[in-house]
């Protein structure tokens, strides 16, 4: 063998990766491999010299290359798909243009992410969502190419597949982590017994460090002072035959408190917002779909924010169990002879979908879409139908000016393009002209926040005057609802969804508040891209 996986271990470490020799031979019984050759604890902290890592491959020529995962030192998780089914699947959360680092190792495929907070390191962490997903995150590794896997008297190599930077993971494929992660099930009623997934020892060796978090997060949820936690973590590690690590254990602590403030504070923000775009009564239970608690052990932090608010005057507590009623005290008063009924807006919509629907001032218009189905397609044709009509402005947060030219420049028509375009702006609401066109390419929110959205979708219907918001989300395979829940369907006046349907797509009317002649809900029309930007209608709109 040549010196080749040396001097990619050499190539890692001074790229600041933090890397260890790994046995490529099976063990005895013929199934496990990859194991280190030595513990790679040390190395947490800092990254191996060269001349060590010249010793480890002198000493292990064979060995494949360990990269260790989590926050430090390597900012690293890793998505391992493995098998081709489930590179696939996972590949449809990539938005448009998206690329991050790619592997294909012997079995499947390593995604590439900057390191985020939620998925354990473990396998099988998406069993109710995608199979054969695996998780390399705090307190793990992953093999790195050009290594060469010796399993079953094969030489199998790993090799990069795409070789680009490391990204963040897209927000949408996060949130499908999140929120499908399987813990396993709950006790048996018939026979007490408790099936978890997976087979691997808690406290065994390479998992501690996630295990401990999950020790500490799990007592400090449940309301253990932090000097009663300190504690049982360090009785942990002496149960393991270690002595306990002060600085360690703090920081287990220090992450599960600083968690629990985190999800108080996001919680009672819903709660908020909740109230604040909606009107009338409502439950506790709205509330909690409202804000995505359904995984969450106590709905505490609903129930201290609604007590705050019922306090404050804002809403009243009914005689039934757990529903209030949100108190409005602000109002217009319009007499009848005053009113103006006016008329609706000219408006071009793709695929002459303005012939069966009424648009009017301040509306707001929903395109979600799966990602790379064509979401800002529509939107860069809606946008230029309408740049004769209207004040037009696209506001991009993931297509920058050159490749939104790019695109534009592979248009098949003569369109002078008149709208103006912003790929630089502060927030979706801020930015909204009153009474012009606003296309928002697309609505996302920071550290997966994904109940915001219909809150922030309020927030920009509210800001409107004359004008129209075109909005383009997100959108999970098989729902009818944009990324941020059931009620991103309340404000918009026309949504539609947009789903892959090879070698094409199709467009579906999930609601049309005002339409004119034939009600078009449920209606559907697939069509095809050109170049990412040239649409071609596949047959016309019809009942599905």
């Amino acid at each position: 063998m040549d010196n080749a996986i040396l001097k990619a271990a050499l190539k890692y470490i001074n790229q600041g990766l933090s890397v260890f020799p790994c046995n490529p031979f099976p063990s005895k019984d013929g199934f496990q491999n990859k194991q280190p050759y030595l513990s790679f604890v040390p190395y947490r902290d800092r990254t191996p010299t060269e001349d060590e890592i010249r010793e480890w491959w002198i000493k292990w020529p064979s060995a494949m290359i360990g990269c260790i995962t989590g926050k430090t030192p390597n900012n690293l998780t890793i998505i391992d798909a493995d098998s081709e089914r489930a590179y696939k699947e996972l590949q449809k959360y990539f938005p448009e243009s998206y690329q991050t680092k790619i592997a294909k190792s012997p079995k499947g495929y390593h995604l590439y992410f900057k390191f985020f907070e939620g998925p354990p390191n473990s396998s099988r962490i998406m069993e109710s969502a995608i199979k054969d997903v695996d998780c390399r995150t705090e307190g793990g590794y992953i093999i790195m190419p050009p290594s060469i896997n010796l399993k079953n008297g094969n030489a199998t190599p790993y090799k990069w597949l795409i070789n680009a930077p490391v990204e963040e993971v897209p927000s949408s494929l996060r949130e499908l982590i999140i929120n499908s992660l399987y813990i396993g099930k709950l006790p048996d009623s018939k026979n007490g017994s408790i099936l978890v997934n997976g087979s691997k020892e808690m406290f065994e060796f390479g998992r501690r460090d996630d295990a401990l978090f999950h020790v500490s997060n799990c007592l400090t949820k449940g309301g253990m002072p932090a000097s009663e936690t300190y504690q049982v973590l360090e009785k942990l590690i002496i149960s393991w035959g270690e002595k306990p690590d002060r600085k360690w254990i703090e920081a287990k602590i220090g992450s599960a408190l600083k968690r629990d403030s985190k999800r108080f504070e996001s919680m009672a923000e819903g709660v908020r917002d909740f109230v604040s775009v909606n009107s009338g009564k409502f439950s506790v239970k709205d509330v909690e779909i409202w804000v995505n608690s359904s995984k969450l052990q106590s709905n505490k932090p609903i129930l201290m924010e609604l007590g705050k608010l019922v306090k404050d005057e804002k809403i009243e507590r009914l005689q039934h169990h757990g529903h209030y009623r949100i108190i409005e005290t602000d109002f217009d008063a319009v007499c009848f002879d005053d009113i103006d009924i006016g008329e609706s807006l000219r408006v071009r919509l793709p695929f002459g979908l303005e012939r069966y629907v009424e648009i009017m001032p301040k509306d707001l218009i929903v395109f979600a879409g799966v990602p790379n189905a064509g979401k800002s397609a529509i939107m860069m044709e809606t946008a230029g139908l309408n740049q004769s009509l209207a004040d037009c402005w696209y506001f991009s947060s993931e297509m920058g000016r050159v490749n939104w030219k790019k695109r534009l420049s592979k248009y098949e028509g003569n369109a002078k393009w008149k709208y103006k375009f912003v790929d630089d702006f502060p927030n979706f609401v801020d930015v909204i002209k009153p009474d012009a066109f606003n296309f928002i390419d697309y609505v996302e929110i920071a550290d997966g926040e994904f109940y915001k959205i219909p809150s922030v979708l309020a927030a920009i219907q509210k800001r409107l005057k004359s004008g129209l918001a075109f909005v383009a989300l997100q959108k999970n395979p098989e729902k009818t609802h944009g990324v941020g829940g059931y009620q991103t369907l309340a404000k918009p006046a026309l949504f539609c969804t947009i789903d892959p349907d090879f070698p094409g797509a199709i467009m579906r009317v999930v609601k049309a508040k005002n339409y004119i002649d034939v009600n078009p809900n449920g209606f559907f029309l697939k069509f095809k891209i050109i170049n990412g930007i040239n649409l071609r209608a596949v047959g016309t709109w019809m009942p599905e």
